[in-house]
């Protein structure tokens, strides 16, 4: 497509609207990485690959240091997110061969207490 559109800068560039939109996704996100520092505030909910439950939990106990509630989102940095991240010990799953199916799988970290966005 780029060598098309360098040969003849009038030619019409055909794409679909998910392509459309994936190349804006990609340079708002790096343009957002860009202006971003590190202690700007950043959604813990988001950050967090646990439920929104959990992590409501968590920010409300003062386990996330410098998590604070703006509006219905808990906002904190992103180090202090990192720093409760670096804390927490990690977790094994016992997943039999037998059961080695992707929804098997996901039952098995729901059973262990492990959730994913």
């Amino acid at each position: 497509m780029a060598s098309q559109h360098q040969q003849n800068p009038q030619a019409i560039v055909v794409m679909t609207q998910a392509e459309l939109l994936a190349l804006v996704r990609t340079a708002v996100r790096e343009e957002l990485a860009s202006t971003r520092s590190e202690s700007d505030p950043i959604d813990v909910c988001e950050a967090l690959p646990l439920s929104r439950r959990v992590v409501l939990g968590l920010c409300r106990a003062g386990k996330i240091q410098g998590a604070r509630k703006v509006g219905k989102r808990w906002l904190a940095r992103r180090e202090d997110v990192e720093r409760f991240l670096a804390t927490v010990p990690a977790r094994r799953v016992k997943v039999s061969p037998a059961n080695d199916e992707p929804w098997s799988a996901s039952a098995a970290l729901s059973r262990a207490g492990v959730r994913g966005q």
